[in-house]
């Protein structure tokens, strides 16, 4: 659970982004006189770039522990890769079906006006809810611009018995390039193991 967690909160890098971009506000002076008018003050204006900019930071630690895992994924036993499709194009309809229309939401409903800011943070969470219980957390923009693919692949790895192989069909998120015959090692990150992290060996 908290991995899925973290994984939402990365795919929103790219809409914290936006948004800081968007709503920061800096007094400008160019005169002799000029004061800082305080950090209190200027976390006040900016209180939405400033839930931006943790936001963002949570993303980046979210990223750094994902990226951690990959690194153990190594310890697993080595398998064969029979079968690869590659669905890469999910992410775009993440961004399509959520971060576009929220980013769309600041623009049209104004978040510094009124109940706008809550209604776009409940949104957050309800959105966060759905994709954490429909296990979308896979489908990850901010992944996609860190260089990793999706792939549904099947790949077969040694039995208890000698000559035997084990057949295993899963979500695979990997940096490299998958292909029909590729040695691979994995490890899990779903709940039911349907999804895995994958570098070739």
């Amino acid at each position: 659970m908290r991995l899925k967690v973290e994984l939402y909160i990365l795919s929103l890098w790219v809409l914290f982004l936006l948004l800081f971009i968007n709503k920061a506000e800096a007094p400008l002076c160019f005169s002799f006189d000029c004061q800082f008018i305080g950090f209190k003050a200027l976390i006040t204006t900016n209180w939405i770039p400033t839930f931006c900019v943790l936001g963002m930071l949570a993303g980046c630690i979210s990223y750094w522990r994902f990226k951690h895992r990959i690194l153990k994924a190594s310890k697993g036993a080595p398998g064969t890769v029979t079968v690869v499709e590659h669905i890469s194009f999910e992410n775009l309809s993440f961004l399509a079906t959520y971060i576009i229309p929220l980013l769309c939401f600041d623009l049209d409903f104004h978040l510094d006006e009124g109940r706008n800011a809550i209604m776009l943070i409940l949104v957050l969470v309800a959105i966060g809810a759905i994709y954490i219980k429909a296990d979308l957390y896979y489908t990850n923009p901010s992944l996609a611009l860190m260089n990793f693919k999706i792939y549904r692949i099947e790949y077969t790895t040694a039995g208890a018995n000698a000559g035997d192989l084990v057949a295993h069909k899963v979500i695979a998120l990997s940096r490299d390039r998958l292909r029909v015959g590729s040695v691979i090692v994995t490890k899990s990150i779903g709940d039911e193991g349907d999804v895995e992290l994958v570098r070739i060996k």
